[in-house]
């Protein structure tokens, strides 16, 4: 995640990575068994923005 426009702290990549990896998961569980992380960030391109927000609305 380097060159982030969002100023992530060190420990809130493990955080926003995690996340990211949860909605994949339910990504391939509900929408695409065969999808890719690919196709996924495709199709919800914003699960950064999603993620920051959780991070600093707490």
């Amino acid at each position: 995640m380097s060159g982030s426009v969002y100023p992530f702290r060190t420990e809130d990549k493990k955080t926003v990575l995690e996340y990211v990896n949860r909605m994949f998961k339910r990504y391939k569980k509900n929408e695409n068994p065969n999808g890719t992380i690919n196709d996924f960030l495709r199709d919800y391109g914003d699960v950064f923005n999603m993620a920051w927000m959780r991070i600093i609305t707490g």
